[in-house]
């Protein structure tokens, strides 16, 4: 694991705390919407609804698509340290683009879970209150800002000289 260099090390390990909080929020939601009723009048439960069958179908993917790709590129970088290699500095760009895109993902599919659980996620004990805010703070992180794709871009545009820290 050392052998993957910085940022290497630490986005593999923020990937997969952004996934792994995302799917917890996806999973909480899946689970109210059995019971949790919304409307004025006429009541419908939750996963009765159309927008939240979409909200849930579309997280489901997306989050999946975001694991796959991080997992094929953490997989290149973790061949590369096996053969006895140091991760470039161009994969080491993509490894901490797609951590970032990964975040960007979860907080996504997150944010939306929060939505639609309505008034009581924002109860300090409601898991989905707690993985928005954990995600917001994952977020926050320098290693997934939003530089992280101008340096992918870089690479894509052919710049000399790039910095995996930029």
């Amino acid at each position: 694991m050392y052998q993957l260099g910085f940022p290497g090390l630490l986005i593999n390990e923020l990937a997969g705390f952004a996934l792994g909080v995302a799917r917890r929020s996806l999973d909480a939601i899946i689970d109210l919407a059995q019971t949790k009723r919304r409307g004025y009048g006429k009541q419908t439960v939750l996963a009765g609804r159309e927008v939240v069958q979409r909200v849930i179908g579309e997280g489901d993917l997306r989050l999946r698509a975001a694991r796959a790709l991080a997992l094929e590129i953490f997989e290149k970088a973790w061949q590369t340290v096996c053969a006895g290699q140091k991760p470039s500095a161009e994969l080491q760009v993509e490894m901490r683009g797609v951590t970032t895109l990964v975040t960007d993902v979860a907080l996504d599919v997150a944010t939306l879970a929060f939505r639609y659980g309505g008034g009581s996620a924002i109860h300090l004990n409601s898991i989905l209150q707690r993985c928005l805010r954990d995600l917001q703070a994952g977020a926050a992180h320098l290693m997934v800002s939003d530089s992280a794709y101008e340096i992918h871009g870089q690479c894509l545009l052919g710049v000399d000289v790039v910095d995996p820290m930029a």
